[in-house]
């Protein structure tokens, strides 16, 4: 398994007859181990990704969002926590208006 794993978590509709919420959670790999897997879970909480996870022994960076359903991981050493870049770059932007406005 690859040792740098990104995971997006999303709310998804599932239609099938009826439309069911749930989460979509979409593993990337890296180039040396690549694969794209997504993964639906009926529910909101980290049991998806629990069971990716921890049914492949994953030990290495986890790529995701600041969500606190993800903090057990972190706790072991065993998986370190990469953060969002999309998340990060935004707060930059609203720092950065932030102080031109400070400043003028």
């Amino acid at each position: 398994m690859s040792p740098t794993c990104c995971n997006r978590l999303s709310t998804s509709p599932n239609v099938r007859g009826k439309t069911l919420s749930g989460q979509k959670w979409v593993y990337v790999g890296d180039r040396d181990h690549p694969f794209d897997i997504f993964d639906f879970w009926r529910d909101h909480s980290a049991s998806g990704i629990d069971d990716f996870l921890q049914a492949h022994g994953y030990r290495g960076h986890l790529n995701a969002d600041a969500h606190n359903l993800y903090d057990h991981f972190f706790v072991s050493g065993d998986i370190f926590k990469g953060g969002c870049w999309s998340h990060y770059r935004r707060h930059l932007f609203d720092a950065r208006k932030m102080i031109r406005h400070v400043l003028t």
